[in-house]
């Protein structure tokens, strides 16, 4: 399997497609993992996950179909959701997973924009 990452930003709609393409000859089970600061807050709401801090929104949206977010916080039986800033601390924060199959290579378009007031 190989892996390329593009990353398109467009600054007249304030928004990052970042476009992973997957080369593979066969069926896999995919998973996108976004990784936030302890102090965002995280939902979902239609496939599409909210971010807020300070005031300040964005949104995630995997624009391809099949695929479907969770939130992961602080887990301990798999471990994720968790930052350390230091050795022997952590700290539980949130990671945002797109888990899914693809039927062989496949290019997952991820668009974060920031929402305006």
């Amino acid at each position: 399997m190989r892996h390329r990452r593009e990353i398109v930003l467009d600054k007249q709609t304030d928004t990052i497609v970042v476009a992973d393409t997957l080369e593979c000859s066969q069926p896999h089970t995919v998973e996108l993992y976004w990784h936030c600061h302890e102090e965002v807050a995280a939902a979902i709401a239609d496939g599409v996950v909210q971010l807020r801090r300070d005031g300040i929104e964005l949104t995630l949206e995997v624009l391809d179909p099949g695929l479907s977010a969770r939130l992961a916080h602080g887990e301990e039986d798999e471990p994720l959701g968790w930052v350390s800033r230091r050795f022997d601390r952590k700290s539980a924060t949130t990671t945002v997973v797109w888990t899914g199959k693809i039927p062989g290579s496949a290019t997952l378009r991820t668009r974060i924009a920031l929402k305006t007031q």
